[in-house]
């Protein structure tokens, strides 16, 4: 079975810094690693950041933070 997955990174305002995953995906564990680069490829700023997990109808919001 797939399922449709969205992994998106936004700032603290809110703005989406950059979309990873927007795709369909068999069910399976995964690692997805960010690699600080904004949608414009460049590195954003050290600070905290929400990551927002989408699969399906359920619905996944945290904190991260970024270091460098």
């Amino acid at each position: 079975k797939h399922e449709h997955v969205r992994i998106e990174i936004f700032d603290i305002l809110g703005r989406v810094v950059h979309m990873l995953i927007d795709e369909d995906k068999p069910a399976g564990e995964y690692r997805i690693i960010w690699d600080g680069a904004g949608q414009n490829g460049r590195t954003v700023a050290s600070g905290i950041y929400v990551y927002r997990l989408q699969v399906g109808g359920c619905v996944e919001t945290k904190k991260m933070l970024l270091t460098k």
